[in-house]
């Protein structure tokens, strides 16, 4: 069996979604099945540093890159109709490809093109992943302030929805979430994300490099968040945990990352 799986960036571009694909790709690859791999890079890139070694070094993985400008994350609509350049350019590439058995779409606010372009000229089955439910966390927090906009692209994952085969969330209160937007229960799978117990492992303070590396004090208790500093990131609950427990001295909040809204956060926090 062969896999079409399409990404919206690269592996070099940090993300929340890096190493959940990295391992689903090695997972599937592992079981048998051959990847073919699409996602966007940078214009002046041939693409051959964009993918982890482990995975340019298996027979059954191929790859093509999509070359597209950066678009600034702050500019919602000009990101929202590079989407639909990137999954015509995208077309572009699998359409070639006639021997793909299904379609693997990582979640994406734009992925409603890919999907739609897919139905019509590949018609294969389509698993959508979902990481995040959109419009509804960016409406939440801001991004989309106008109601007649959340009410069109909700109506336009709807859709989204009703081209897909299976649909894989993260949890089962994302599931009811999905639900409740008219997705059928039986078309949804829950998946969570997980992590190697064979690699990750609770280790006291004084044997913890990340404690030694930052001169940390031992004797503090750390509320931590590791991840991308973007916009379904909300800061303004972790500062205002952070303020409340001001008080408590030996406890100290920890913030690592990166990301677009890197700036603002560190003002907020300043």
């Amino acid at each position: 069996m062969r896999i079409l799986m399409l990404t919206s960036e690269d592996f070099n571009t940090p993300n929340s979604n890096n190493h959940l694909s990295l391992t689903l790709i090695e997972d599937m690859l592992s079981a048998g099945l051959d990847v073919y791999l699409i996602c966007r890079g940078k214009t002046n890139s041939d693409g051959s540093e964009c993918i982890p070694v482990q995975l340019k070094d298996n027979n059954g993985f191929s790859f093509d890159m999509v070359k597209m400008p950066r678009i600034n994350k702050n500019h919602f609509v000009r990101r929202y109709l590079d989407g639909v350049k990137y999954a015509y350019r995208a077309m572009k590439k699998w359409i070639r490809h006639r021997d793909i058995d299904a379609v693997l779409i990582q979640s994406n606010p734009n992925s409603i093109f890919n999907a739609v372009l897919l139905k019509l000229f590949l018609r294969k089955p389509i698993v959508y992943n979902v990481y995040d439910i959109f419009p509804g966390h960016a409406h939440k927090i801001g991004v989309i302030k106008s109601a007649l906009l959340f009410n069109l692209f909700r109506n336009i994952q709807k859709v989204l929805y009703s081209l897909c085969t299976r649909i894989v969330a993260m949890s089962e209160d994302m599931k009811e979430a999905l639900a409740a937007q008219g997705v059928k229960s039986d078309k949804i799978t829950v998946i969570s994300n997980w992590f190697d117990t064979d690699l990750f492992e609770v280790k006291p303070y004084e044997k913890n490099k990340f404690i030694k590396k930052y001169n940390l004090p031992i004797g503090k208790f750390y509320v931590q968040f590791a991840g991308v500093l973007g916009y379904v990131f909300d800061y303004d609950m972790f500062i205002s945990a952070a303020q409340l427990l001001m008080p408590y001295k030996d406890i100290e909040f920890l913030l690592i990352g990166d990301g677009n809204l890197r700036d603002t956060v560190l003002r907020e926090i300043e």
